[in-house]
């Protein structure tokens, strides 16, 4: 009998269909094989970038270049970077990046028809495979052009929330500028406006992440940021430097700003969400910090905004079950499918894209208006968003009876308070330009 060649039988062995409960690690060496180096990623950056570099490849799409900064003793330097995550500019324009010539042709009149002072950064959007806008627009497009398809997903996800969807808008704010708000460029990424189970009208502000790693950069510190969080009463301490913290500011920003919309009247009602991939653990972490400091991170008393931290495969689920099935998996393809990298990195034979994995169950948030009986009463626990059992590992944010009954004490807060990043220099948010020229050496690379 001819010897087994347990090598051969390794390479040809299909990866387990398991979660990843954390990114796998890759080696520079195959990092630099498929186009997806760069200096400082992150492991879970890494993983998305060589993802990103093998769906342009499948796509017969060319690799664009990336010029890498010297530092330390070669300040000044640069060198040019063959980037598989990135497109090349005639590829960009032609709206390459979309998965769709609909969305490609959405993206087009969203980008017309932008509010005035939208920071939309078009060089990352088109040319960019990893840019977190890119991704907004490939998996949200389809919902702003179909209500229903949005409605039967975000009913699913928010039941309690959503009785259907009237509008959904990108790159938005209720005003730039406006001191009755911010007085700054604060803005989310994605806004529904729904209308609740009992017919009240609300909004749903959404900011969603892809690889960033919260660690800023971060705006300005304003006195009025201060006046804003205290008289938001969302926050057990408004005066905790924790909220002014790089990775924290900004969700402190867009949450006490959706909080400005209901009490000016715009809404009766109106919950924040921070979304970003399950394997992302500095955004998952990120918002268990960040719930640990609000009165009630679901949102108990109605004219309260609620806080809710839902990953992107959550809802590419919802996605599926509400009949886009096809567009859920073609966005898990693009952005989601870890498992393949794994597959890659250990040497398997190069795996088709993968379908989504279910994540948890929907989400369930108290009722719209509770009674006068139990108006004050906090939610239970049974509100809480179930966690998959496999990405158990995952420190995901939890409803426990002691977040939404009230705030914790400073001294259990302290004791169980997330670790996080350390800060990055600070810069305001969103001061870019509104528009700038496709360039294959646009800045920006890790992001």
């Amino acid at each position: 009998m001819e010897p087994i060649d347990t090598a051969e039988t390794v390479r040809t062995q299909p990866i387990p269909t398991t979660t990843l409960s954390h990114a796998p690690f890759l080696s520079d060496a195959v990092r630099r094989q498929h186009a997806a180096f760069i200096t400082g990623d992150t492991r879970f950056a890494s993983v998305a970038r060589l993802l990103a570099s093998l769906w342009r490849v499948e796509q017969n799409l060319p690799a664009s270049i990336h010029v890498e900064q010297g530092s330390g003793g070669k300040a000044g330097k640069t060198r040019k970077l063959r980037a598989g995550w990135r497109l090349r500019r005639e590829d960009a324009l032609a709206g390459r990046t979309f998965l769709t010539p609909e969305i490609a042709a959405y993206v087009r009149r969203v980008l017309i028809l932008r509010e005035p002072g939208a920071m939309w950064d078009e060089a990352k959007i088109l040319g960019h495979l990893l840019s977190s806008q890119g991704l907004a627009l490939n998996l949200f497009a389809p919902m702003a052009l179909d209500l229903e398809l949005a409605t039967r997903v975000w009913s699913r996800l928010l039941p309690n929330f959503v009785l259907s969807v009237t509008h959904l808008k990108f790159e938005t704010s209720p005003g730039r500028g406006d001191d009755r708000y911010l007085h700054d460029g604060t803005a989310w990424d994605i806004q529904l406006d729904v209308i609740t189970p009992d017919g009240e009208l609300a909004f749903i502000a959404i900011e969603l992440k892809f690889i960033e790693q919260m660690i800023g950069p971060s705006a300005s510190v304003r006195p009025h940021y201060g006046e804003v969080a205290r008289a938001s009463g969302l926050y057990c301490s408004p005066d905790d430097p924790l909220l002014y913290r790089p990775g924290i500011e900004q969700l402190r920003r867009e949450h006490t700003l959706a909080q400005l919309m209901v009490d000016q009247g715009h809404a009766s009602r109106g919950l924040f969400v921070l979304t970003g991939p399950s394997l992302n653990l500095r955004v998952a972490a990120s918002a268990k910090v960040y719930a640990d400091t609000l009165v009630a991170p679901l949102g108990a008393t109605p004219d309260r905004v609620g806080f809710v931290h839902l990953t992107l495969e959550t809802i590419l689920d919802a996605l599926a079950h509400a009949g886009a099935a096809d567009h859920a998996r073609a966005v898990h393809a693009r952005y989601l499918d870890f498992e393949r990298v794994a597959a890659v990195a250990l040497g398997y034979v190069p795996l088709a894209p993968r379908p989504p994995v279910p994540p948890s169950s929907p989400l369930a948030l108290p009722s719209p208006r509770p009674s006068a009986a139990s108006s004050a009463a906090s939610v239970n626990a049974g509100d809480a968003p179930a966690v998959n059992p496999a990405q158990a590992t995952e420190p995901v944010p939890t409803a426990s009876p002691t977040q939404t009954q009230g705030c914790r004490s400073s001294l259990r807060r302290s004791r169980q308070r997330t670790p996080l990043p350390s800060a990055a220099p600070a810069a305001r948010r969103r001061s870019r330009p509104t528009s700038k020229a496709i360039s294959n050496t646009s800045p920006g690379g890790n992001s």
